[in-house]
């Protein structure tokens, strides 16, 4: 176990955690964004096709970015200050 603290008689283990697990969820979003920003630009989407695009930015934006905040968040606080 990596650093792993005995509460009564659970065992509360606390992973190390690097920050920039952020990135891999910007880069992600970026790629999506620009591909999406490409097609927008190309052809014209109608009502079904632009509600497709909305569900694949919410999948593959919003949902990795509030992700690795929430991750980010949780870490932050649980880190104990020196």
């Amino acid at each position: 176990m990596n650093g792993a603290t005995p509460v009564g008689k659970v065992t509360i283990e606390i992973r190390s955690f690097s920050v920039p697990m952020i990135k891999p969820a910007v880069a992600s979003a970026a790629a999506v964004v620009l591909g999406g920003t490409a097609v927008l630009l190309t052809y014209d989407l109608g009502y079904l096709s632009m509600h497709m695009m909305l569900h694949i930015a919410s999948m593959n934006i919003v949902a990795p970015l509030l992700g690795a905040l929430i991750i980010t968040r949780r870490q932050l606080r649980s880190t104990p200050a020196s």
